[in-house]
């Protein structure tokens, strides 16, 4: 049977999703845990259209289609489900943790942590904790050029990281031969 999702696109993220608060599946069809949760995310999004809260939108990426955007957002084990505040691109949005996945739990969930809440974003510091408060004011107030200093050196530690792995990786492959 076909899908009530609103399939989200890199492309129509910010038109679909402006003004929102979001709860998204990232998902593959090829994968079963993303069969298994179909028809309950199905469920919840017939059940949240039936709230007619305007505010939040559920919805879901396919990564079969999306995968560039999937990977871009850190989002390679599917299904991942992310809420929160859709101003910033989806780059601040958190990751659903509970292994609970079941119909009640998720609109227990959408009921109690997304309707009427604001989320901690650069554009709504008021709703941070002080200390992501302090973090944030801490980068937007870095020129461009130094956030990309900052930026090629995390890089570069992530390739170290990456080198040490794999050579690490060799070596126990040979001690394992």
């Amino acid at each position: 049977s076909p899908s009530a999702s609103i399939f989200l696109t890199k492309l129509e993220y910010d038109s679909q999703t402006f003004n929102k608060t979001v709860f998204i599946k990232w998902a593959a069809p090829w994968c079963g845990h993303s069969q298994d949760l179909a028809p309950i995310w199905d469920r919840l999004v017939l059940s949240t259209i039936a709230i007619d809260d305007s505010s939040i939108l559920i919805a879901e990426v396919d990564c079969a289609k999306e995968s560039e955007w999937c990977i871009e957002m850190g989002h390679t084990a599917y299904p991942t489900l992310t809420y929160g505040d859709s101003s910033t691109g989806g780059i601040f949005l958190q990751k659903y943790k509970s292994v609970n996945k079941s119909y009640e739990d998720l609109l227990k969930f959408v009921q109690e942590k997304l309707m009427n809440k604001s989320f901690c974003t650069p554009g709504n510091v008021a709703a941070c904790t002080d200390e992501k408060r302090d973090r944030i004011r801490h980068y937007s107030d870095k020129s461009i050029s130094d956030l990309k200093v900052l930026i090629e050196k995390e890089e570069s530690l992530i390739d170290e990281a990456k080198k040490k792995f794999e050579k690490r990786n060799k070596d126990l492959q040979v001690e394992y031969d």
